[in-house]
């Protein structure tokens, strides 16, 4: 050590304190493992998918950066070529921020549980850290979150984890009963008693036993899951000791199972209204995590602010949340009307009408096109007369005149669709990734594939249930 530091007694100690803190340690799960965004996230992560013109990624980096993280685990199956060149440019503008970054992946981190053992192999997390998915958006300072947990397992090592929640009433925007959630937690200790997804059913069982054995218990059924937890350093070794540990589901049901022979427990942290947290792990929570960054709930990372690895893409704020790029062509007679966000180079041609939604950079809308809780990804382009209602659109897609894109639909990039096609609701697109194998398809495999007017999507078969293959496209569909 040098003499110089030995002058000051205080210094050294103060040194030597911040030398024994531990790192700040963070693991991300770049997959959220279900089929709500198939086909558009089988060959393009979730976690890039845009968000007011900005990659989630973005938004939870940043978020992990200001909450004083320094060592980030980027844990998934498979690294695309995008998160790869995603993650380098986020690294190099970092600007000397002290925020390491180690990929893990695996092609047996297929679920969460694969991912947890996966980490518990590499034998990298040494202290508390943090859990969540690629694709959270937040503005809450997790940092004294950590430091309520930490605080916690000195007086209660069985603590494992520290669950996080949102406040949310049963009308909220956002909340279905596929999501909805009862919690018993006792009052004092804040220590979860009881979890239950609720989903469809009419009543539930709370369990006598847990109500009796505390002083008071709080039962909540207006909360949200926020997929962000802070962990204990063993709950890697949980998850790898007990194979039947899958989903976060399984891990709660497990501890709230075997919490008296173990002495296993899992704590609560339930979010004031005045911070935001939410996850875009389902399309209705992606449209409304779009809808929150537009009204400004997620402040400071809202879409005129610079979070954007391109320098120059700035955006104009204007009332009735209106954003609007630069070098962007409004002709007279076309209409924003509250809530959109226009990437750079957009041409909004006279008639147009938009609202409730985003378009990405270099946009073409053609005359009378209506597009409404819409997102227009980047290079797209809409010809005349279409109309486009609840739709994610991914990149590079062109609409032939006179389209009607039905609510609930996704279409892939690369495709072309029309002239005068009706989409059915809930039609999902993606082009066929098999090899052509036939003459006529080889001589033709340079163009654009095309749908046709002679196509009538009639299909009711469940998403996850089938696949149909129409010339070069695989055709998803719901049922309503």
């Amino acid at each position: 050590m040098s003499k110089k530091g030995s002058k000051k007694g205080g210094g050294e100690g103060s040194k030597s304190e911040q030398i024994s803190e531990p790192t700040l340690q963070a693991v991300l799960l770049i997959d959220c493992y279900n089929l709500y965004f198939s086909p558009l996230s089988s060959n393009y992560p979730l976690c890039l998918f845009p968000v007011a013109n900005e990659p989630i990624l973005s938004y939870t980096l940043y978020f992990l950066r200001s909450a004083g993280i320094q060592e980030l685990l980027i844990v998934g199956k498979h690294c695309s070529k995008e998160l790869g060149e995603f993650i380098k440019n986020f690294m190099l503008i970092q600007k000397g921020a002290k925020l390491s970054i180690h990929s893990l992946f695996s092609e047996t981190c297929d679920s969460l549980g694969s991912c947890l053992k996966h980490v518990h192999s590499s034998q990298l997390i040494h202290s508390d850290f943090v859990l969540l998915y690629g694709c959270v958006i937040s503005n809450v300072d997790v940092l004294e979150i950590i430091k309520e947990h930490r605080t916690r397992t000195k007086n209660n090592p069985g603590s494992m984890m520290t669950m996080v929640f949102q406040r949310g009433a049963p009308q909220q925007r956002g909340r279905t009963q596929e999501n909805d959630l009862a919690l018993m937690i006792s009052q004092n200790e804040k220590q979860l008693l009881f979890y239950q997804k609720t989903g469809y059913r009419n009543k539930l069982k709370f369990p006598l036993d847990k109500i009796l054995s505390h002083n008071s218990v709080e039962l909540h059924y207006d909360i949200q899951e926020t997929c962000l937890f802070i962990c204990s350093p063993q709950v890697p070794q949980l998850f790898s000791e007990n194979f039947d540990y899958q989903t976060i589901e399984d891990f709660i049901n497990g501890i709230l199972v075997d919490e008296e022979l173990l002495s296993n427990q899992i704590h609560t942290h339930i979010l004031d209204g005045r911070c935001y947290l939410s996850s875009a792990s389902t399309p209705l929570a992606y449209h409304c995590i779009n809808t929150d960054a537009m009204e400004r709930w997620t402040y400071p990372y809202v879409p005129d602010s610079n979070l954007k690895l391109s320098p120059g893409d700035k955006y104009e704020y204007s009332r009735r949340n209106i954003y609007i790029g630069t070098c962007v062509t409004l002709e007279r007679g076309s209409r924003l009307e509250v809530n959109v966000v226009i990437g750079k180079l957009c041409h909004i041609h006279s008639g147009a009408s938009i609202t409730h939604s985003v378009l990405g950079d270099n946009v073409v809308v053609g005359e009378h096109v209506k597009i409404e809780d819409s997102y227009i990804w980047s290079n797209v382009t809409i010809h005349d007369n279409c109309t486009i209602t609840g739709c994610i659109i991914a990149n590079d897609v062109i609409i032939k005149s006179r389209c009607s894109i039905g609510s609930s639909s996704f279409i892939s990039r690369g495709l072309t669709i029309g002239p005068d096609i009706k989409l059915s609701p809930g039609t999902r697109l993606i082009q066929r990734i098999e090899p052509i194998q036939t003459h006529d398809e080889l001589s033709s495999s340079d163009r654009t594939p095309t749908l046709g007017s002679d196509f009538t999507p009639l299909f009711t078969h469940s998403l996850a249930q089938d696949i149909v293959n129409i010339g070069k496209y695989l055709i998803y569909t719901q049922t309503t």
